[in-house]
């Protein structure tokens, strides 16, 4: 037999055994993915108070749920009492869901028109022989609602993005004051804005009461006078708030690119067209849940951007632990950064979930260096007793994220921080026109009389047409919201 026959006898050889280990191989990956699924069938029970001729949604935490987007699953009609709908969802994965007749504004209630805490499954593992039952019993279903705006509420819908995909709508609410002034105002961004201000836009029936909250702490001079920008969510929202893919979930992964779209796209038209402080000092980023996660990752990316973060019951499990894992190595990236972190003890399905909820808690205290409950200078994590994964909760503790923030300035006592906002504002030059006018006419006078008064006001002018003056009054304020 010559040597070129064996060769090409060989190289047969090897390529059927190649085609037939490809083959193997294909059917095996084909049939692991097959088994990643489950089948999982939701039955929803309608209560003859909530009978409805209406179509039925689930709408959950995963992309095959809508996440979060009201019309996600499409339910059939059995009869007049059950709907049903089946859909292929991860094995073991924990799932968040509601059921809406397609829009928040109906989306199940409690018996007596209550709000519900979001509904909770976990997908069980693969092998079962017919799909998982999760049964449900609908009481009641929220009605369209008024509007609750509190304040000045401006809206931007359709807010074009050059680096995501979709556009969103911006909330920016405006503090008392605003419209009658020249005064410019720090700003907090947050994430889930339709949820934020009006029960007629927030999803799932309940919304923050932000604009209450900010109304009554800036009425009380607890906080001072903030800008808000509610951001509202798309359909993108899992990808978008998360920093990595979760295998588990599918999706993720495009925090990065959201972020850039916050700072490169959305601030700067904030800035542009309302009467914002721009700088690092006086912005700062907040959200709940993955919006929470978010605005840690946020932190620690655009720490240049953010003087601070609030972050409501934030969603540390996400990718198997991924961003916490990295803060414990290195916590160093919230450097300079004021924090204000919490989680209820009630969040999570059951007592295990809560409790693995709490732990991951503890670990992010720890590598910040702080006690759970103990507000330091820069930091403050907490435990809320009772407190469970929703926007009620959230609404009920925003004020101590909100004042944590914003509130040092306004707690410095004999009206300093209204004394540095003012020389601020006197600081401009067409300010100090109308000032010397005004001080002129108290006198009586177009010529003041009074020599002495109108040497000071001089030396005032002076003083303020000074850059190295009102950088100094910059640093003065610096001083009183991160160090009083």
């Amino acid at each position: 037999m010559s040597a070129e026959f064996f060769n090409h006898s060989s190289l047969r050889k090897w390529l059927v055994i190649g085609i037939f280990a490809w083959i193997c191989l294909s059917k095996a990956t084909s049939h692991a993915c097959q088994e990643e699924a489950v089948r999982v069938r939701f039955q929803v029970r309608l209560t003859d108070s909530a009978k409805t001729d209406e179509t039925l949604f689930i709408s959950g935490s995963h992309t095959a749920l809508g996440n979060w987007r009201p019309d996600g699953l499409k339910l059939a009609k059995s009869d007049d009492n059950y709907h049903f709908g089946e859909v292929d969802l991860p094995a073991g994965a924990e799932i968040q869901f509601k059921v809406t007749q397609g829009t928040w504004e109906t989306v199940e209630k409690g018996e007596t028109g209550t709000e519900i805490s979001n509904r909770m499954a976990t997908v069980g593992r693969v092998g079962m022989d017919k799909p998982q039952l999760v049964e449900i019993t609908i009481q009641n279903w929220n009605h369209r609602q008024r509007s609750t705006i509190t304040g000045t509420l401006k809206t931007h819908e359709n807010f074009p993005s050059q680096i995501l995909t979709t556009s969103r709508t911006l909330a920016v609410w405006l503090p008392s004051g605003y419209a009658t002034s020249d005064e410019r105002y720090p700003v907090l961004y947050m994430q889930d804005g339709q949820n934020l201000f009006d029960e007629a836009t927030a999803a799932f029936g309940a919304e923050w009461k932000i604009d209450e909250t900010a109304t009554r702490l800036i009425e009380q001079k607890k906080i001072s006078p903030v800008i808000i920008v509610g951001i509202w969510n798309t359909p993108q929202r899992l990808r978008e708030y998360t920093p990595t893919k979760d295998q588990q979930y599918g999706d993720g992964g495009s925090a990065t690119e959201y972020l850039r779209c916050v700072i490169e796209e959305i601030k700067p038209f904030i800035d542009d067209n309302y009467r914002t402080r721009p700088g690092r000092d006086d912005t700062a980023i907040g959200g709940s849940s993955l919006g929470g996660l978010f605005a840690l990752f946020a932190a620690t990316e655009a720490r240049h951007v953010f003087f601070g973060s609030v972050a409501f019951s934030p969603s540390l499990f996400w990718d198997q632990e991924n961003f916490l894992k990295q803060i414990e190595t290195e916590p160093t990236r919230f450097e300079s950064t004021r924090l204000y972190v919490d989680m209820g003890t009630l969040e999570g399905r059951d007592a295990a979930a809560q409790s693995a909820n709490l732990k991951r808690l503890r670990r992010l205290s720890a590598a910040l260096e702080t006690e759970i409950g103990q507000e330091n200078a820069n930091v403050w994590v907490r435990k809320i007793e009772g407190a469970r994964h929703n926007e009620t909760a959230w609404a009920e503790r925003f004020e101590d994220g909100l004042e944590f923030l914003f509130g040092q300035i306004a707690k410095v006592s004999g009206g300093v921080a209204e004394l540095v906002n003012r020389l601020l504002i006197l600081s401009k030059p067409e300010t100090l026109v109308r000032e010397k006018r005004s001080t002129r006419s108290r006198c009586g006078l177009r010529n003041c009389c009074c020599q002495s008064q109108r040497s000071k006001n001089q030396q005032a002018v002076k003083s303020f047409e000074t850059q190295q003056f009102v950088e100094s009054l910059d640093d003065f304020r610096y001083l009183l919201r991160h160090k009083a």
